[in-house]
């Protein structure tokens, strides 16, 4: 279990790289690939004025036996106290082998969070992007 918590700060350590803002309408942006060998999708939320309002990430792998898996239900508390996050922004979905991890956070959560406490949550929407693709190795549409 130590390794998932590894790896699920790692990927979410890349998205915290930057974090957007611009002008324009409201969209979200879906960004997803692999990364340190999750399937990932991270959808980042952006208001008319491009400001970052939220991000969503989604981390799925298959563990390889259902007894695995099943070790991760429940540990939410775990999962957030290991990222610095709010243990309501964390939820664990567990299917046979497989397990899914999302992180659902808003503007507040995220600057309320270890996790992103030293990120410019004002930065571009371009730049958020551009980290996404170019750090994290997603691809991203609009």
């Amino acid at each position: 279990m130590k390794k998932m918590v590894g790896l699920a700060l790692a990927a979410l350590m890349l998205v915290g790289c930057s974090s957007g803002g611009g002008g324009g309408s409201a969209e979200t942006v879906k960004c997803s690939g692999t990364m340190e060998g999750l399937d990932a999708t991270v959808n980042l939320e952006f208001d008319g004025d491009e400001k970052l309002t939220g991000l969503e990430m989604i981390m799925s792998m298959d563990m390889g036996s259902e007894e695995d898996a099943s070790q991760l239900e429940g540990q939410e508390s775990y999962f957030a106290e290991a990222l610095g996050v709010d243990e309501s922004t964390v939820d664990i979905k567990v299917d046979g082998s497989e397990i899914e991890i999302t992180v659902d956070m808003n503007r507040s959560q995220m600057q309320d969070s270890d996790l992103f406490g030293d990120v410019d949550l004002d930065a571009s929407k371009e730049e958020m992007i551009k980290s996404m693709e170019d750090d994290a190795g997603l691809t991203c549409q609009e």
